[in-house]
């Protein structure tokens, strides 16, 4: 008989990690999977990515955390955001680019934690057109939605670089502007804003922000500058693709791209000024993507099966 699993999606298809997490199940043989963003009665197991959902009593039900535990228990804090209280909740899964959080998960939430693989899929594959022109665009991409999400760090690395070498600069595209009154004020003290060198987007998505880069002919950085650990699948996307991307993140936690350390800006600027030395350092070969898909799926298949053994 097959074992019946729901999954409860509260960000409407947006988290990614969970929708790669869903198609792991998928893959499993004798799971039937479903997901929606209701409760869906008479499941075997229930996932969710919504602390705040109250699954059937006496079903086990794991609250999947595909984002940094300690972050936003941080802004939670001092922001005053919503509380999070588990409610029948029998495990958590943390992915292991978060492993270092399982003791501070567990202490806080008293349950057990379950370090399961990073979640994500590769978008297919895009033509690259050559980079002809000999200027640097630098593209800032954060979600800009806390503050280890931010851009305004790499922004005033941008800002230096530009001060001290301003024809090595052709322009710096900041994508996901926050939408109140305080940021785009913020950008009139940079000179990158006044010399027009600095272009702002909204919410675009990630593929179009992919899509339009690859018919590009200039030399193209993606930068990142986080406080804390924190991996996205758009990081897999953009080596995947052959994007050179220059981050703060650990080698241990994603030993691709170009690592640089997040206090030492004079070592950032100048990498960034010999771009052209910059290896994208593509990610998977299909091959070892395979592989990897069948390590998720493992991983995935033991940590359910626990419930029942």
């Amino acid at each position: 008989m097959a074992l019946t699993i729901h999954c409860i999606d509260s960000s409407n298809n947006n988290d990614r990690c969970f929708n790669a997490l869903f198609e792991v199940l998928n893959c499993i043989r004798f799971y039937e999977v479903t997901k929606s963003t209701e409760i869906i009665p008479n499941k075997d197991i229930y996932i969710t990515n919504n602390i705040a959902i109250i699954p059937p009593v006496n079903k086990p039900c794991i609250y999947f955390m595909s984002y940094n535990p300690f972050v936003s228990d941080i802004e939670a804090f001092v922001y005053n955001k919503s509380s999070k209280t588990l409610t029948n909740c029998t495990q958590i899964w943390i992915q292991d680019v978060y492993k270092e959080y399982k003791e501070y998960v567990e202490t806080i939430y008293k349950v057990p934690v379950i370090i399961v693989p990073f979640m994500y899929g590769l978008n297919d594959k895009l033509l690259q057109q050559e980079r002809k022109n000999d200027r640097l665009d630098i593209i800032l991409y954060e979600s800009n939605k806390t503050f280890n999400e931010s851009a305004l760090k790499s922004l005033y690395i941008c800002e230096e670089m530009y001060m001290r070498h301003p024809t090595k600069i052709g322009t710096i595209y900041l994508f996901n502007i926050p939408s109140n009154d305080i940021a785009p004020k913020m950008l009139d003290s940079f000179t990158l804003w006044k010399d027009k060198k600095l272009r702002i987007f909204s919410n675009i998505k990630e593929t179009d922000i992919l899509n339009f880069f690859s018919n590009s002919t200039n030399y193209c950085v993606f930068l990142s500058n986080a406080v804390l650990e924190h991996i996205s699948p758009f990081m897999y996307d953009i080596v995947n693709q052959g994007f050179p991307l220059m981050h703060t993140q650990s080698v241990s936690t994603f030993p691709y791209g170009t690592y640089y350390d997040k206090n030492n800006i004079d070592d950032c600027i100048s990498q960034l000024i010999s771009y052209k030395e910059i290896k994208p350092n593509q990610l998977y070969s299909n091959e070892e993507f395979q592989k990897h898909k069948l390590f998720q799926i493992q991983a995935i298949k033991d940590a359910c099966d626990s419930f029942f053994k």
